[in-house]
């Protein structure tokens, strides 16, 4: 009768105690531990998965912006304007540049010539800049962009306008 009720004892304090009296005592973590760690990993897991999400996202972009540049290339060579070129018979522009593509409508050794020049395109609203090489030879930039479509686009309009020589052409910075 005693065997039997300790059996019943220890059978009663296993199902009131459950399975953490155990793993205590074996050194283990008991249920609150691994629903902790269980919620950490899950927490994670969905940063994992949205860091994936915007790194999927921004190599769409950078894909649709090749996909248009490439379809652009296209109408250029088929327009035959502007000329694309990544060498300069001035060599590299200094610094670091920012965009792939210059529209470039001038190059000047005269600081004050590239200066107007650069005042009259911001005036009519252009995002103007400059490209400094060696020598102290300045081009001077209508429009920047990373997608070539946008420097077409851009170059079409000011061309229409009166605006861009028919001498311009589109730096490509391979460097970007």
């Amino acid at each position: 009768m005693k065997k039997v009720t300790r059996i019943i004892l220890i059978l009663s304090i296993l199902a009131l105690s459950g399975c953490d009296f155990f793993r205590n005592v074996a050194g283990r973590p008991d249920s609150a531990a691994i629903e902790q760690k269980a919620r950490k990993i899950e927490q994670r897991r969905l940063e994992l998965s949205d860091s994936l999400s915007r790194e999927q996202e921004r190599i769409r972009v950078q894909q649709q912006l090749i996909s248009d540049s490439l379809s652009t290339l296209e109408r250029i060579r088929q327009d035959g304007w502007p000329r694309i070129s990544s060498v300069s018979r001035f060599g590299t522009p200094a610094g670091d540049l920012q965009h792939r593509y210059y529209l470039v409508v001038g190059v000047y050794r005269s600081a004050q010539t590239s200066s107007r020049v650069l005042t009259s395109l911001r005036g009519i609203g252009y995002q103007a800049g400059f490209l400094s090489f060696p020598e102290g030879v300045k081009s001077v930039y209508m429009a920047a962009s990373d997608c070539l479509c946008d420097i077409k686009t851009t170059a079409d309009e000011a061309k229409r306008a009166g605006n861009c020589p028919p001498d311009a052409w589109i730096y490509l910075n391979e460097k970007n």
